[in-house]
């Protein structure tokens, strides 16, 4: 859960890692005919009168506009030629643990976020390595040699700016932001990279002329709190108020910041119902945020 006084304790070293576009990773693994193909993981339309959402997607298909959570039917008008796949998610979730426990070599510490995504604890691990990039860079190269997938990872002090960076370079991509570094890449990146914000409110912050990090910083406090009363916005708005009477784009990053990494408890709960298993990451995520906030209330 949240302490306060929040700490910006910028010696922890955070690893987030990814799975570049994963259950569409697994079929073309496993399906060579399916490479270089855009390939849709979601019912075909044409075989379900038009219904089906999809779930994810490979490289290629987003390359026509295709993403996750569209309808299968918009997801074919615009890639018609792409190869629809309904999902095998045993198989994908047997393929995570492996992954996963690739990971516990290195740390106990780790927090799934999802079937596909983890933050881990480096700071001290179990090989003793000091440089949490160089662990980064063995975990993805573990991951291609046993799994043939490919992963993105993001390293920093804290899984804020941890999960920014294994998205800034995607797939496979390693980025790191050193702590003297947060204000620049915060100050720089588009409010729709932000960690938490959604379509919606990045088009209210659009009209309040809101693009970057450097622009959120000039938005009253009582402004956000008016626009932003959702319970999936709540983190979002808490963090904001935090940063402004702190004054420091980096004080508004920690907000997401969690003591210690929660380790399995919630998540298992979760994915053990099936209802969970077949939400798309991002919202088993918002679901973690508001588990932590309540308990921080309670």
């Amino acid at each position: 859960m949240l302490i306060f006084p929040l700490i910006n304790d910028t010696s922890r070293k955070i690893i987030h890692i990814d799975m570049d576009a994963f259950f569409a990773s697994v079929e073309e693994r496993d399906n060579p005919d399916l490479k270089g193909k855009p390939v849709i993981i979601g019912s075909d339309p044409r075989k379900t009168g038009g219904r089906g959402v999809v779930s994810t997607c490979n490289y290629e298909a987003r390359k026509f506009g295709v993403h996750s959570a569209m309808s299968s039917k918009e997801a074919y008008e615009r890639c018609p030629q792409a190869v629809f796949i309904s999902g095998n998610y045993q198989k994908y979730r047997k393929v995570g643990m492996q992954i996963r426990e690739i990971f516990k070599r290195y740390t106990d510490l780790v927090e799934p976020m999802s079937i596909d995504e983890a933050y881990l604890d480096v700071t001290e691990n179990k090989l003793g390595i000091k440089s949490a990039l160089k662990i980064a860079k063995m975990i993805q190269y573990d991951i291609w040699q046993e799994v043939h997938l490919t992963c993105s990872a993001g390293v920093s002090y804290n899984k804020f700016l941890a999960k920014l960076a294994s998205d800034f370079e995607k797939p496979k991509g390693l980025t790191l932001i050193l702590p003297e570094d947060a204000q620049d890449f915060l100050e720089k990146l588009p409010i729709e990279k932000f960690y938490g914000v959604g379509k919606r409110s990045v088009e209210k912050l659009h009209q309040l002329g809101v693009f970057t990090g450097a622009d959120l910083l000039e938005i009253p406090e009582m402004t956000l709190i008016d626009l932003f009363v959702a319970l999936a916005m709540i983190c979002i708005v808490r963090r904001v108020a935090f940063q402004i009477r702190q004054s420091s784009l980096t004080a508004f990053a920690n907000q997401l910041e969690v003591s210690e990494l929660m380790v399995n408890y919630y998540m298992k709960k979760m994915m053990s119902n099936r209802k969970f298993q077949r939400m798309p990451s991002e919202w088993l995520t918002r679901f973690n945020v508001i588990i932590k906030l309540v308990g921080q209330l309670s």
